[in-house]
Formats: C-alpha cells, sequence, structure tokens
C-alpha cells in the first residue's frame, strides 16, 4: 500500500492591529453595562477599513477568550466571522474582532449585535467544537448576555459591498420602511 501525504490546511493568520491607534481614533459602539462581561470590555468600536468590528477585553477579565455571536441588522443582514486578533502594541488583554469584509451588504445604516455565548475557556470556533449537551451547561446567562447596548448602536456602510466570489449569494433583504 502507498500512504497519501495531503498538504496541511494553511490557516489564515490575520495581520497584528494597533490597538491604541484604533481605540483613540475609530468610533465606539456603546456597551451594554448589565451585559454578564461588561467589567470585562475596555471598547468596542467599528473599523469600516478593514470591515470589522472589534471587542477588546481587559487583561485580568473574567472570560478573556469568549466565544461572540454578532450580527449587523440593516438594509441586508450579516452574521460576524470572529478571530482572535495580535495586538501590534503593548495593549494588554484580548482583542477579537468580528469581519464583515466577505458578506453582500447594501449602503446604509446597520444595527450591531453581539452578545457572549460562552466563557469557560471554549473560546472562538466553539460553537463548532462542542455537543449540545456540553453547550447547555455552559452558556453565559441569556438575560445579560448581549455586550452591544440596545440603542445608539449603529454604524455606517458607505457603499456596497459584493461579497465573497463572483456570484449573488443568498441573503436577508429588507424592505424599505421597516424598521431597524
Amino acid at each position: 500500500t502507498t500512504d497519501v501525504i495531503l498538504p496541511k490546511k494553511q490557516l489564515e493568520t490575520p495581520e497584528p492591529i494597533n490597538v491604541a491607534l484604533q481605540e483613540n481614533t475609530l468610533p465606539t459602539i456603546p456597551r451594554n453595562e448589565n451585559s454578564t462581561i461588561a467589567a470585562d470590555i475596555t471598547r468596542i468600536w467599528h473599523d469600516p477599513q478593514s470591515r470589522s468590528v472589534c471587542v477588546h477585553l481587559k487583561q485580568d477579565a473574567r472570560c478573556p477568550h469568549p466565544a461572540l455571536l454578532g450580527r449587523l441588522s440593516g438594509p441586508a443582514l450579516a452574521i460576524l466571522d470572529w478571530k482572535e486578533m495580535e495586538a501590534k502594541d503593548t495593549t494588554a488583554g484580548t482583542v477579537l474582532c468580528g469581519d464583515y469584509s466577505k458578506k453582500w451588504l447594501d449602503a446604509g445604516e446597520y444595527f450591531v449585535e453581539i452578545i457572549v455565548l460562552y466563557c469557560e475557556e471554549f473560546g472562538v470556533g466553539a460553537m463548532e467544537r462542542m455537543s449540545n449537551e456540553t453547550a447547555t451547561r455552559c452558556v453565559e446567562d441569556i438575560r445579560n448576555n448581549r455586550i452591544t447596548s440596545k440603542s445608539e448602536n449603529t454604524i455606517e456602510i458607505s457603499s456596497p459591498m459584493e461579497g465573497s466570489g463572483n456570484y449573488r449569494i443568498g441573503r436577508w433583504v429588507r424592505r424599505k420602511g421597516v424598521p431597524l
């Protein structure tokens, strides 16, 4: 018999980001002060250039590597793809960024909602790795798992985005006149 050796899948490593610069120059998204991890959050911001929403957690956070779920609701609906980012500067703590650059979005105002699902050492990608039984025992309190506030947390996408690939993929689109 002959063994076939397949190449290892290349993991995309995100570029390190300058957290201090981004925190000081980019618009803040208000956090929910009643969230289960409100005390862990330094800041939430929108980076229109990298097409992402980022969450900076303190170094001594109770939940340093949470599993987050985020969505943008506006003229279209998109789920954020989360990555843990490396900081270029000496900023302590964890930075998680939810990317929407590969989504098909129309220009307009979008409501940002981010919830924390798990904290107990599961981190980014936890939903894909866990069984339903494990998940139900480790979920954050659903009454206070939203980390963004319920108001004043909209972002502006100034030009339409055509998503990944060269064809129109399925998506949710909001009818004109329907509130966010």
